[in-house]
């Protein structure tokens, strides 16, 4: 899966999407978050096809729900190959 900071040029959208981390015992470190968020992203993009992920917007925010730090990464899926 390449990722791009970058618009694909001639390549198709299949989608936008967000991958996303909840540190819910708050032992994770910001790097492993964003990691595991980009994971999920890549993740959803290869189901989908995708080979290519060009990221929108990347971001540590907290989740009220479970109370705990979370990190998110947006991005739009592409197939260029």
């Amino acid at each position: 899966m390449k990722t791009t900071n970058e618009k694909p040029k001639d390549c198709h959208l299949l989608s936008q999407e967000i991958g996303q981390k909840i540190d819910t015992f708050d032992s994770m470190s910001l790097l492993d978050l964003r990691e595991s968020a980009l994971n999920d992203l890549k993740n959803k993009s290869a189901t989908l096809g995708g080979d290519t992920l060009y990221i929108l917007n990347m971001g540590k925010g907290w989740n009220l729900f479970w109370d705990s730090q979370e990190y998110l990464v947006e991005g739009e899926v592409y197939k260029c190959e």
